[in-house]
């Protein structure tokens, strides 16, 4: 079945997405409920991303797009990206991610591994994330996409892996004038590899009191440049960041069960309890009791007139 983007999730690096053998699925998001922004974050998976409805921000390695209804994206492995809403404008898209290995077998053809595979693995490549397709391409590209879409809630049913496999090389080749075999600036190269130090370091010391002068001083930057850097790569301030890292911690140990709001809160360095409420309320549109009574499994009023645990 199609998941709902689980908001939480570790989508650092050492994330996995669906099943060792079927490395395919399909999330379905919306932006902003639940979130207004997802944090800065990579994998080594592909990843194609199509709005379906509204519209919404998508940032790729410092790059920033304006997302739009029946728009098609293409991130290729590891690159740093983060979404965020527009403000006044709600979306809903679609993410497909498979690992490239998984289309890979031994006597495949020789110009798909030395075009395609050998470079994306190298970094000597990558596809444009907003590919410049002719018409009748970008409609075909589109279509096998929502196919793709559709075959993510199939994907159990036996030998579903042909036609999900089958479907992707279809795709790939209605978009490979999108891919450009070039290494990236070496600039670019240092500049990730500092996002993502300081992107482990911050998941590292969640609950001690991080500042921005203390972020700043971890990657060697003066406080002004890191800011406008940090903002650049991510698409929100340092503080945001920090918190909704914090926050999707807080979701998955109240969706364990173990602690209470109150326990969690203190471990993850939030200035007081009440804070804490508020903040998950605002972002998550629900209470910390409400979600962990949801996540649980237990009986909740999803909105009722309690407020505070």
């Amino acid at each position: 079945m199609i998941q709902n983007n689980p908001i939480g999730r570790n989508h650092y690096e050492q994330k996995k997405h669906g099943q060792k053998e079927l490395p395919f699925v399909v999330y379905r998001s919306l932006v902003p409920q639940g979130f207004s922004s997802y944090p800065m974050h990579w994998h080594e998976e592909m990843e194609l991303i199509y709005v379906d409805k509204g519209s919404m921000l998508l940032t790729v390695d410092g790059e920033t797009y304006e997302a739009k209804a029946e728009d098609l994206f293409l991130i290729s492995p590891l690159r740093l990206h983060s979404m965020e809403e527009v403000k006044g404008e709600k979306a809903v898209y679609y993410n497909v991610l498979f690992h490239p290995s998984w289309l890979q077998h031994e006597g495949a053809e020789e110009d798909m591994e030395k075009l395609l595979w050998s470079p994306l693995k190298k970094g000597e490549g990558s596809f444009l994330v907003r590919p410049k397709l002719s018409q009748d391409k970008e409609e075909k590209a589109k279509q096998l996409m929502k196919e793709l879409i559709a075959l993510g809630s199939k994907k159990e049913e036996k030998g579903m892996s042909f036609l999900i496999k089958g479907t992707l090389f279809a795709l790939l080749y209605y978009v490979q004038e999108a891919f450009v075999k070039a290494k990236a600036p070496k600039k670019n190269l240092a500049q990730m590899a500092t996002m993502k130090a300081l992107s482990a370091y911050l998941q590292d010391t969640l609950g001690e009191s991080i500042s921005l002068e203390d972020a700043a001083a971890f990657t060697g930057y003066s406080t002004s440049y890191f800011t406008k850097f940090f903002k650049n790569y991510t698409g929100v301030s340092f503080v945001t960041y920090r918190n909704l890292l914090r926050l999707e911690k807080a979701k998955v140990l109240l969706a364990e069960g173990e602690q209470t709001g109150l326990a969690i809160a203190e471990s993850l360095g939030f200035e007081n309890y009440s804070y804490f409420i508020r903040t998950f309320k605002r972002t998550y549109e629900i209470t910390p009791k409400q979600y962990q009574l949801f996540a649980t499994g237990r009986k909740m009023a999803l909105y009722s007139s309690e407020t505070y645990e």
